[in-house]
């Protein structure tokens, strides 16, 4: 076989994954969007649309969840704070010390937020949260599964 053959082929094999890689990547992306969308448009979120939006969609989280404690602090505005961690986690992270402790604590913030979700909608909670944390691929597809449920009642 040629060089120009044996590139051809490594090329079409590279292109091939990287296509099956984007359809699965946009497919999740899809049944993230569409769950967060369906829990909006139950819990009557005004801007449910914002669920199509990557950024946004940590709004309709922090809607969906309300408050959330940490320690004994609340905090109110959660859909806010959803919006506006990230991006400072982003900034905070060209900084080089400061921005690995800060992704660190984001990240932790990130899997509090994630069990305060699927506790308000699931009955397995910490299982999901866990493997959504081992699994992130999966993290779509239980939100993708709780869409339908109703919020449920603790003391």
């Amino acid at each position: 076989m040629s060089d120009v053959n044996a590139l051809g082929l490594l090329l079409a094999l590279y292109g091939t994954i990287a296509m099956v890689t984007m359809g699965i990547g946009l497919g999740l992306y899809l049944l993230y969007a569409f769950g967060l969308y369906r829990m909006a448009e139950r819990a009557k979120v005004e801007n449910s649309w914002f669920s199509f939006i990557p950024i946004l969609q940590n709004y309709i989280i922090g809607k969906l969840i309300g408050q959330m404690k940490v320690g004994s602090w609340v905090i109110p505005r959660l859909e806010w704070v959803l919006v506006i961690i990230p991006i400072a986690a982003i900034v905070l992270g060209l900084i080089p010390v400061i921005g690995t402790i800060t992704n660190i604590l984001f990240y932790i913030f990130w899997v509090m937020v994630t069990y305060n979700l699927f506790r308000k909608y699931s009955h397995h909670a910490v299982i999901m949260t866990v493997i959504g944390i081992i699994l992130p691929f999966l993290y779509p597809i239980f939100i993708f599964v709780i869409r339908n449920a109703d919020p449920i009642r603790r003391n």
